[in-house]
């Protein structure tokens, strides 16, 4: 049954890098499948709790327009199906492949000066102004676009994501 769900998060993670596009008509089947195994194996508060705090942390990023849905719901079924701490690994991992290679695309696109000095906004605003302060400043910078195109410089995370499942799976 397992290799359902890697399967699926395989097929996720190279759409996402080819079309920057991570469907629902293979998420959500994901995460209800996630759910029932983890009913069918009685482990069905830990499918739920890791759904829900993959998901609610993905929705974060949502809302501040850094991560696509697609994203939100993979991350939800990635904690389904592996657990919440195996969620937060994941998606450790998965920031780890991301930043530099974003670093690499904002270079590429000769904008790397432009955003250092914007994340020496962010770290002074946290340092001057905790948390709240922070977040209204990241609010501030650039997100992904509301009309769906996507940024030369965008990061495809539903792969970063999926080669961290493979990690954390494969160190099970």
């Amino acid at each position: 049954m397992e290799y359902i769900f890697l399967s699926g998060v395989i097929i996720l993670g190279i759409t996402d890098l080819r079309n920057h596009f991570i469907p629902n008509k293979i998420t959500l089947p994901l995460i209800l499948l996630g759910i029932g195994y983890g009913i069918y194996l009685g482990e069905w508060k830990q499918a739920l709790l890791g759904f829900a705090v993959a998901f609610g942390i993905g929705f974060i990023g949502f809302i501040l327009r850094g991560m696509g849905g697609g994203d939100v719901k993979l991350l939800g079924a990635i904690g389904a199906w592996m657990g919440y701490e195996a969620g937060m690994k994941i998606l450790l991992i998965a920031c780890a492949i991301a930043l530099p290679w974003g670093i690499y695309k904002i270079a590429r696109d000769g904008r790397l000066k432009e955003k250092i000095q914007a994340w020496k906004g962010s770290l002074w605003y946290l340092a001057t102004g905790g948390i709240f302060g922070w977040m209204k400043h990241l609010a501030s910078l650039e997100k992904l676009p509301e009309d769906g195109t996507i940024p030369k410089v965008a990061v495809p995370f539903g792969t970063c994501m999926a080669a961290g499942t493979i990690i954390v799976y494969c160190l099970r």
